[in-house]
């Protein structure tokens, strides 16, 4: 045995028993925790890494390229980016599955496998006794030195058994410090090992991805840019010539071919009835509008043109055919605007007689037809299908053929057509505004019948003119609006309740509920009837109300102020319990060098416990713990915590736990705290009832929950 072995004997041997173990000890449990802290930072690494594989593994089952044709000769690029995720996938999950076989699991395991320190486990207890002893003989002695000269038999008498037992601590004290030093240079072997073995594993996937890298690079850089833009060229290449060709072959198939032959437009009708239409065309003139001035600017170069066609009045006479348009705006417009349609059909015809024939119809300046001088003033024998009466138009104030002087004829052009309103509407409209009409007794005055032409104005110019909404229905539509709907009273309901218990030895000394119960209330602000809900508690509860309800009957309460809507809280309560949510039942077991407990639970109740957690103190300088399941330990605070979580079922479940400590501990009570949510343990009931004489709000939301404010069992 080297000096180097002997370095933890020849440092521990000659200190006080107690200050030897004290040092062992507190370096193996720091040397336990460090092994499970590093073996948490290798299973996140791993959980990381499976994390990577994941998300990686999801950009597998997206689509993400809708058209390949076009990446062209880039093909492969996408190929290899789409093939490095499945590679990738494969290097990352060895990773990680590596990472927890070969180095988090070993590391959890080291110390519990290893024999030197199940052997210093075992040889603690017994050299922990010797120093314990050693300690109190050493106290006898200096008590007894305080003695004075009654005590000095005693002083002696201490002193040797205090040498034996140091004799016994020196005989075997050099076993436990060999094996203590033994597990500190195995656990630093471990330790040291599993980390190398990390970094090469890293190293072996990082090579892996740069060969991956590799193997892309050298399939991205052969490809080029300049063949994949002579790749698209060849595939779209055209003669130009044939392109022309084509282009012409299209527009000429646009072009219908004239449906009217010109022996047709010729013979079609008699120089006799030509001279009369003529000679009653009425010009026009119609002043253009701000809006349409680009398009009446294009417009007009087209109708010059077209008006000075040989074949325009041979085409009007030979196809007449009847015009929908508006009734009564116009006359001489349809057949002006049937002879421009004609015209275009046949334009390459008239072309070739524009040259040789004179002009009929004389255009001015603006583009307007001047009429000719030796025009009649008569309508021509045709005029029986004008859309206006031959007896209106003899009238003297709209007639077309008076005999002013200067005869004109008012066309109003509306751009919105007349959009007439449904007759149900209006019937409704007029049934609820009946009652007005009936207190209207003042007789109508005498007015003059209207003729035949005032009627047929009215209806052709006034209704245009009128707004397209009815005054019944706007009528209606205010009486809706002074009429809204009126809300209905309701009420959201927020309780919450909190537990105080106190039970010793399985039996409940105080136990209790105290509640508080908050509402939000909408709808009016004023009410004729009292507006009211129903709560029902327990007998035996203790209410409380505040100044926002009062009570009306046993359970019916009125809320006296409806003008806030924010939450208030209108009532507290309490009430005493015989039995708990939660049953408990620690049992402890406190020796000199060790306490051990034992808490058996059960839930007792319906619905589910959440957020469970069991709090207890330890006495007695704590220096390790156990439990099943895992707690933390406070050593500062001297204190231990489970978090249980939920607790959905009600079969009983346990918690062990063993602290090893320097001085005999004592049994400490038990803190409990927990959630229910959705329930109430009191069984409150909130609710409408059926009289008739008060108006009950309605019960929208009713938010329940219950919590564990003091709950300490002993």
């Amino acid at each position: 045995m080297t000096l180097q072995n002997d370095m933890y004997l020849n440092t521990l041997i000659n200190e006080r028993p107690k200050h030897a173990l004290n040092a062992t000890h507190t370096r193996l449990h720091s040397a336990v925790k460090l092994n499970e802290e590093l073996a948490d930072y290798f299973r996140d690494r791993a959980q990381i890494e499976d994390l990577y594989v994941k998300s990686l593994q999801k950009l597998t089952r997206k689509h993400y390229i809708s058209n390949k044709a076009a990446l062209g000769t880039f093909v492969p690029m996408w190929e290899i980016l789409y093939q490095e995720i499945s590679t990738l996938c494969n290097i990352h999950s060895d990773y990680s599955n590596k990472i927890l076989e070969n180095i988090e699991q070993p590391l959890r395991q080291c110390m519990i496998n290893n024999a030197d320190y199940n052997q210093v486990q075992s040889m603690e207890d017994h050299l922990a006794k010797i120093a314990r002893e050693y300690d109190e003989l050493d106290a006898k002695i200096q008590k007894h030195k305080r003695a004075g000269p009654k005590g000095e038999s005693k002083v002696v008498e201490c002193t040797k058994q205090q040498e034996k037992k140091y004799q016994e601590w020196i005989n075997e004290a050099p076993a436990y410090l060999q094996k203590h030093q033994a597990v500190d240079e195995y656990r630093w072997t471990v330790v040291k090992s599993l980390v190398q073995n990390f970094e090469l594993l890293q190293q072996s996937a990082l090579e892996k991805n740069l060969e991956l890298t590799k193997t892309a690079t050298a399939i991205i850089d052969p490809l080029s840019i300049e063949d994949e833009i002579a790749h698209f060229c060849s595939g779209n290449h055209r003669e130009v010539g044939d392109s022309v060709s084509e282009y012409h072959l299209q527009h000429d198939a646009v072009v219908p071919e004239p449906s009217i032959s010109e022996s047709s437009l010729k013979h079609a009708t008699s120089p006799t009835k030509k001279k009369r239409f003529f000679s009653t065309l009425v010009s026009i003139r119609r002043k253009p509008k701000s809006g349409h001035l680009q398009h009446t600017t294009d417009t007009q170069n087209r109708q010059r043109s077209l008006s000075h066609s040989g074949s325009l009045v041979e085409s009007i006479h030979s196809h007449e055919h009847p015009i929908n348009t508006n009734p009564g705006i116009e006359v001489a417009t349809p057949q002006i605007r049937k002879a421009a349609s004609f015209t275009t059909a046949t334009m390459t015809q008239q072309q070739q007689q524009q040259q040789q024939d004179a002009p009929l119809i004389v255009v001015d300046s603006e583009g307007y037809s001047i009429p000719p001088p030796n025009r009649n003033h008569t309508w021509p024998s045709e005029a029986s299908e004008s859309l206006v009466d031959t007896e209106d138009m003899s009238s003297d104030a709209g007639s077309l053929f008076s005999n002013n002087a200067n005869p004109r004829i008012r066309v109003d052009i509306k751009n919105e057509s007349v959009v007439e309103e449904d007759a149900s509407n209006a019937a409704v409209a007029l049934s609820r505004v009946a009652t007005l009409l009936k207190e209207k007794n003042a007789a109508p005055g005498t007015r003059r019948l209207r003729g035949r032409r005032e009627v047929r104005s009215t209806q052709l110019y006034s209704v245009m003119e009128q707004p397209s909404s009815s005054p019944f229905l706007q009528s209606f539509e205010e009486v809706n609006e002074e009429e809204p709907d009126v809300a209905l009273p309701a009420i959201n309901v927020d309780v919450t309740e909190r537990i105080f218990a106190l039970s010793k030895s399985g039996h409940i000394e105080q136990a209790m509920i105290k509640g508080e119960v908050r509402i939000r209330y909408t709808g009016p602000r004023e009410s004729t009837r009292p507006v009211c809900f129903q709560i029902n508690l327990p007998s035996s509860a203790a209410t409380e109300l505040t100044d926002h309800i009062q009570l009306l009957t046993d359970n019916t309460y009125q809320l006296k102020s409806l003008i806030t809507e924010k939450e208030m809280v209108i009532m507290t309560y309490q009430l005493d319990l015989t039995d708990l949510p939660l049953l408990i039942k620690p049992m402890w077991r406190c020796d000199q060098e060790k306490s051990r407990l034992l808490i058996k639970y059960q839930k007792q109740c319906a619905g589910t416990l959440e957020n469970v957690v069991f709090i207890t103190s330890v006495t007695g300088d704590v220096q390790h713990a156990q439990s099943i399941p895992p707690g933390e330990l406070s050593l500062a605070h001297q204190r231990i915590r489970w978090d249980l979580g939920t607790l959905d079922h009600s079969e009983e479940a346990n918690i062990k736990a063993q602290f090893e400590t320097n001085s005999q501990g004592s049994p400490q009570p038990i803190a409990a705290r927990f959630d229910l949510k959705d329930e109430l343990y009191s069984h409150l009931q909130i609710n409408q009832g059926f009289d008739p004489n008060v108006t009950w709000a309605q019960v929208n939301v009713i938010n329940k929950s219950v919590k564990a404010d003091k709950y300490i069992v002993a």
